[in-house]
């Protein structure tokens, strides 16, 4: 197969830049020596940029010279061939056309490499298919990326938007984002936004599946959002449950042996008149990888429009990386991807996170509340995500009083550890682990 290329070209630019030796500043932000297709026009771009660097002229005979300490004149083609190149041209008018045209050929080489590498995944049926679909969407985005990672924008166009965006908070009563469905965090947050990441953490039996399936519950079923939870440690009908709970009021352990009042069955058949048909969709799937997940994910936004992502929970998701990493490469990595998941999609994306065990080792009401520090696994989970949620109920560990005497039965505190846009602080919310249910207090 020929690949994208254009000799001429690259001879033409090489002979201007011997002949004008100050045009290469023109040129510097353009190109790179892996643009030239031609290896002999590689080292020669090559030298004329050392040259450059060292503020040195970039005649003929000093690209030569330049070549010869670096062993390779040869290669280039020898002096000769130097020679003629500085010789073809006698000005340098034309010569960022004739580098757009250089840099489109090495764009639609990648381009063509990249399609190779996804034709010989998608034939390969040992590869799993998810993951060769991530990893053309990955290769493309890069391509993308790299085809737009010189454009500017003009400060006006970006004024237009902040402009837009302090009108719409004007019109929102402050709420900027998705609710969460308790008054005092969204007071705090302003909601979930567009290509936030967000850590909901807590050691074991703190309520993380709940708190998130309320979050869900609200986005889904009172703002008819659609929402995608992703599951990698309990079933769908295990959280089919816990909503069902949480909307009819009914002790979910009365669906687990079946042992209902008819007024139990009266709350359940209203509940589900009121759940049903609206946009949440499940994803239960153990031991899925950041790349399937990743690939999921793009498809339920793509087929359903899904505006929030759940995911129950960050160490249960595993890594495409070295079997050889450590497990904080692995769950940084993993991190770094959830982060780049949500930038991409432009919706919020948020994920349960386990804490370590030093809180168990810690004495007092105060020893046992979190810290950043406590993260399980790495510290990249707090540099990447922009907003970090602890959910810390002091009951669990025996406290029902704080030191000024306030009652902690039924209270779980949400605390807001990292902020990226806004205030830290602390939401009281009423627990009712037996109905699956955080509510505002009173």
């Amino acid at each position: 197969m020929m690949m994208p290329q254009d000799i001429e070209a690259e001879r033409i630019v090489l002979g201007m830049l011997m002949t004008d030796t100050d045009a290469y500043q023109r040129v510097a932000d353009i190109l790179t020596p892996k643009h030239f297709y031609n290896e002999s026009h590689q080292l020669i771009y090559q030298a004329i940029a050392n040259l450059k660097d060292n503020n040195n002229p970039t005649s003929f005979i000093a690209v030569c010279d330049e070549l010869k300490k670096a062993n390779a004149l040869e290669k280039a083609g020898n002096v000769s061939y130097v020679v003629d190149l500085s010789g073809a041209v006698t000005t340098s008018v034309g010569l960022e056309y004739y580098c757009k045209i250089i840099a489109e050929k090495y764009l639609r080489r990648l381009i063509t490499q990249q399609a190779c590498e996804t034709l010989k995944e998608g034939q390969d049926e040992s590869v799993d298919l998810d993951n060769a679909l991530e990893h053309a969407y990955k290769g493309l985005e890069r391509l993308q990326q790299y085809a737009h990672d010189d454009d500017f924008e003009e400060m006006d166009t970006v004024l237009r938007r902040v402009q837009k965006n302090l009108q719409d908070a004007c019109n929102s009563d402050g709420i900027t984002g998705i609710p969460s469905g308790f008054i005092e965090l969204d007071g705090i947050t302003s909601g979930f936004h567009p290509g936030e990441l967000i850590v909901v953490a807590g050691r074991p039996g703190m309520g993380k599946t709940i708190f998130a399936l309320c979050l869900a519950k609200h986005a889904a079923v009172v703002l008819n959002i659609p929402t995608a939870f992703f599951s990698l440690e309990m079933t769908n009908e295990d959280l089919g449950k816990r909503l069902l709970s949480n909307q009819s009021k009914v002790n979910s352990k009365l669906m687990d042996n079946g042992k209902f009042e008819q007024e139990d069955w009266r709350k359940i058949d209203l509940a589900l008149g009121q759940m049903q048909g609206h946009p949440i969709y499940f994803n239960e799937m153990a031991g899925m990888t950041i790349n399937k997940l990743c690939s999921k994910a793009r498809r339920i936004v793509q087929e359903k429009g899904v505006q929030l992502i759940l995911i129950d929970y960050m160490q249960l998701i595993q890594s495409e990386a070295n079997k050889h990493v450590t497990r904080q490469e692995m769950i940084a990595e993993i991190s770094r991807q959830l982060k780049l998941l949500a930038k991409d999609l432009k919706i919020p994306v948020i994920v349960l996170s386990q804490l370590n065990r030093n809180i168990e080792s810690r004495e007092g009401v105060d020893g046992k509340r979190p810290h950043l520090s406590d993260l399980r696994d790495s510290g990249s989970i707090e540099q990447d995500a922009d907003l970090v949620m602890f959910i810390h109920r002091p009951e669990y560990y025996g406290y029902t009083v704080d030191k000024s005497g306030n009652d902690l039965r039924g209270i779980a505190q949400i605390i807001i550890a990292k902020h990226r846009k806004g205030a830290l602080g602390q939401v009281d919310l009423k627990f009712t682990p037996q109905y699956s249910q955080f509510e505002d207090q009173a």
